[in-house]
């Protein structure tokens, strides 16, 4: 089993494709073959028994999330009532609106609103000379806001988990110029994005679907089949209830972004991610959801 130096050599690049001359495609049957994408040149490769195993594990996990979805209505409703009654749309009253780049600028009310809330149970590693996000949040309280906006995601709005996630690391570093928070982190912008975005992902939105957050570079402490199995039925509901293309997709890319950081290359885990983006009618998107999930930002 063969690991990758890095999630860029995974892959092949394609920073200019266009995705809204694409369809989702739910069934996957006829994927528009006269396009510039094409699904079959850039398909992760299956190799070996291992990988019939892991498609067959997870099939058989995500038919049972459906069966339990469609015979067990009332337990369905029961869970997303608990996931929902954190909403990100919600007014927080207490929460103080953060001005990025000016921590002076906190008023004395702001503070004690701070002071006399409980800290998020998150933690965020640091790298190069940027501290640890919780130590500097020690100092700035306002930082924990980005925290408590995070802990207010669900799989209902997961379209604003990027912003939530960029906003925090622009105001975590001071900066705004990916140059220079490759400077300070000591890696490029768009990996420590990566492990910012999915660590921060295990610690909030995936604890909601029941899942146990560890803190290493696992993150999650169930094996990634069994993490798909878990978030497939919710991340088909909440895509089939966008209608825009692009919005679909914007539900997509944190949990995709994230299941990739945690295969950390392994073609078996890969090949999962493969069957798992398929499943939810997104296969002519693994490309862009692969390499420049950014680009689904971008329009």
């Amino acid at each position: 089993m063969t690991r990758q130096n890095s999630f860029e050599d995974t892959f092949d690049h394609d920073e200019h494709f266009d995705f809204s001359e694409q369809d989702l495609d739910t069934d996957n049957e006829n994927p528009d073959t006269n396009t510039a994408f094409d699904p079959e040149k850039y398909r992760i490769p299956r190799k070996g028994c291992l990988s019939n195993f892991f498609k067959i594990a997870l099939s058989l996990g995500l038919i049972t999330g459906v069966c339990f979805y469609i015979f067990h209505p009332a337990q369905i409703r029961d869970i997303k009532s608990k996931i929902t009654k954190l909403r990100y749309f919600e007014k927080d009253d207490k929460a103080p609106l953060l001005t990025i780049g000016s921590p002076d600028l906190m008023t004395s009310a702001q503070k004690l609103s701070e002071q006399n809330q409980p800290l998020p149970s998150v933690i965020l590693r640091g790298s190069g000379s940027l501290a640890d996000f919780n130590v500097l949040a020690e100092k700035k309280l306002t930082l924990n806001a980005h925290l408590r906006k995070a802990e207010k995601i669900n799989f209902s709005n997961l379209d604003q988990y990027h912003d939530i996630v960029k906003a925090l690391i622009f105001d975590w570093t001071q900066e705004t110029d990916p140059k220079k928070i490759e400077q300070k982190t000591a890696m490029p912008y768009q990996k420590f994005f990566m492990k910012t975005s999915a660590t921060l992902f295990s610690q909030t939105v995936l604890k909601q679907a029941g899942l146990t957050s560890v803190d290493n570079s696992q993150l999650i402490l169930q094996p990634p089949v069994q993490i798909m199995a878990v978030l497939y039925p919710l991340v088909r509901q909440s895509m089939d209830k966008k209608v825009n293309i692009q919005e679909k997709l914007k539900i997509l890319e944190p949990v995709s972004s994230f299941l990739i950081y945690i295969c950390h290359g392994n073609s078996e885990c890969l090949s999962s991610w493969d069957l798992f983006i398929n499943m939810l009618g997104a296969g002519n998107y693994a490309k862009v959801l692969a390499t420049n999930p950014e680009a689904l930002y971008n329009h």
